[in-house]
């Protein structure tokens, strides 16, 4: 699962794609949240495959964004395809926890830190509990904080399913039970460090 030793970053995301596909569809079998569909697990796995080729495409263009619009095309191709519900479908929500009011904030951090390998925690932690979406939240995010990573030159990341419980633990802390991101953003950067090697080295 880690980084394919000589390849570009653009090529270790399409030869790492298949391994991506299978981590996110468990997480969604694990976690429950892609709806009450009778799609296969291959299905669901083949359509996030096929959602994160199309990611990669726009990064190849700096197309990847974070904005509604971009959101909601890459869920309804992933939702379309097993027939989960509300495809395409990508409420804002009510302030204080709207996106806009969500995105602003991330934008005036990535102005001091960049977004790519920031952000990626609260990304995870907004979509999957803000209600913005019916069914894949997580995927969404995930692909969609990924492709942000290629447009800035990083590699991607790929959940590791020796960390699937404490994946879990994180995100309910990031939730309603606390809405603290950091342990989220914690393991994300030791997703980094095992995968990558010019971060695993001392």
């Amino acid at each position: 699962m880690a980084f394919a030793c000589g390849a570009t970053t653009w090529e270790d995301a399409e030869l790492r794609a298949p391994d991506l596909a299978r981590a996110l569809a468990r997480i969604e079998l694990a976690l429950g949240n892609w709806g009450p569909v009778t799609a296969s697990a291959e299905a669901l796995e083949a359509a996030i495959q096929s959602g994160w080729h199309s990611v990669v495409a726009s990064a190849r263009e700096s197309k990847v964004s974070l904005e509604s619009s971009f959101l909601a095309s890459l869920h309804a191709q992933i939702a379309q395809a097993i027939g989960a519900p509300g495809a395409g479908n990508f409420r804002e929500g009510e302030h204080p926890s709207d996106w806009a009011t969500f995105k602003r904030a991330l934008d005036d951090t990535a102005l001091e830190y960049g977004l790519a390998g920031n952000t990626e925690a609260w990304v995870l932690a907004q979509l999957y509990w803000g209600k913005h979406l019916d069914s894949l939240m997580f995927s969404v995010a995930w692909l969609t904080s990924g492709g942000i990573r290629l447009q800035a030159g990083m590699q991607m990341l790929v959940p590791d399913a020796r960390r699937d419980q404490e994946l879990q633990e994180q995100l309910d802390w990031a939730g309603p039970r606390s809405y603290d991101a950091e342990g989220l953003r914690g393991l994300l950067a030791i997703y980094a460090s095992e995968q990558i090697p010019d971060l695993s080295s001392p």
